[in-house]
């Protein structure tokens, strides 16, 4: 049976994921909770188990890894958000808080019975977001759910949500890949990158599967994610504008380069605290050692910490009530000026 590359790299490190799911496959549970970092597959393993559950063949399906072949027609319903018996909440990053009457139209069509398969299916992805409206609202479902009902939710800590929303779910934790199980996986998934790399990749996004795939793209710019990066740190290292690199980003679309912004400037701005305290050389990539040699020993922490405050805070903001983005940028880039100033040795 052929198995897609993707599908295939999810299990290097979750195969105690895929075994808990395993063992509750005979005793069915109506509410789930995936939980783990972000990036490391909780909602791959989430629409692969769909898949499982909405395929009509049995005779097809493999219960050792959740595999329908790649021919079922589910494969293309689940992945187009069509399936008459699935409805998704929250996908594609869900930038503002998950709204009481989003989960109201998802619970109308939670208790219909299924069209076409067993089992009707709710997935509610950054389950975090729920606020509390629709987080009580999703409580009373879950306290009796219907028969042909099955509710997934994806979040990075179950201690974001409720404990009573919690507390009723069969909670699948996901572990932090390994650097060599993440260079692995990322090796399967962009073949003919190099070893070197694969390792500046894994180091960046912080053992992020989902995140060094974010950098190997960066809208219609002709270099990736990883590269703008690079660049951003050794003009930071030379002290030198950033005037030109900010007006290569305003060219592109914001929306497909605010995944960069979100993954690289917390980093940008954490490094340098981290390197105050004795930063490990091993967590760190070469151009992000040049720059950061050149701070200053008497630089002040206090000063650092703040700006990383600053830095989240108008980033969360910007996602959390939907600000304009491009505004959000030219502070970000600001307040990162600034702080390399205040850091660098004269």
């Amino acid at each position: 049976m052929s198995q897609h590359p993707k599908d295939a790299s999810f299990l290097i490190g979750h195969q105690r994921s895929l075994d808990a799911i395993k063992a509750s496959l005979d005793k069915p549970t109506h509410s789930w909770l995936f939980e783990g970092r972000p990036g490391i597959g909780k909602a791959t393993l989430a629409y692969r188990f769909i898949k499982y559950l909405l395929a009509k063949d049995d005779s097809n399906k493999n219960a050792e890894t959740l595999e329908v072949p790649l021919a079922d027609s589910v494969h293309k319903m689940v992945s187009g958000q069509v399936h008459p018996d699935l409805t998704v909440v929250g996908s594609d990053g869900a930038m503002g808080e998950i709204s009481a009457d989003q989960v109201r139209k998802a619970m109308l069509r939670i208790y219909n019975r299924p069209a076409v398969s067993e089992f009707n299916i709710l997935l509610i992805d950054n389950a975090e977001k729920l606020n509390r409206n629709s987080a009580n609202m999703l409580l009373k479902t879950l306290e009796e759910p219907p028969g042909h009902a099955v509710i997934i939710l994806v979040c990075n800590s179950s201690n974001t949500l409720p404990k009573t929303i919690a507390s009723r779910c069969r909670k699948v934790a996901f572990s932090a890949l390994s650097q060599v199980e993440v260079c692995t996986i990322l090796k399967r998934l962009i073949p003919g990158i190099s070893d070197e790399e694969i390792a500046d990749l894994t180091t960046v996004s912080n053992g992020s599967v989902g995140d060094a795939m974010k950098l190997c793209d960066l809208g219609e710019a002709a270099y990736s994610g990883l590269e703008a990066y690079k660049s951003v740190l050794k003009l930071l290292g030379q002290k030198a504008p950033l005037d030109h690199f900010l007006s290569e980003l305003f060219a592109q679309d914001i929306n497909a380069i605010w995944p960069f912004v979100r993954i690289i400037l917390p980093r940008v701005f954490l490094l340098p605290c981290s390197w105050l305290i004795g930063l490990e050389q091993s967590s760190i990539i070469d151009v992000e050692h040049v720059w950061l040699k050149h701070i200053s020993q008497s630089a002040s922490m206090q000063a650092v910490v703040k700006s990383y405050a600053k830095a989240m805070s108008i980033i969360n903001d910007t996602e959390a009530l939907d600000l304009d983005k491009r505004a959000s940028l030219v502070m970000l880039f600001a307040a990162l000026i600034n702080l390399n100033k205040s850091l660098l040795t004269q």
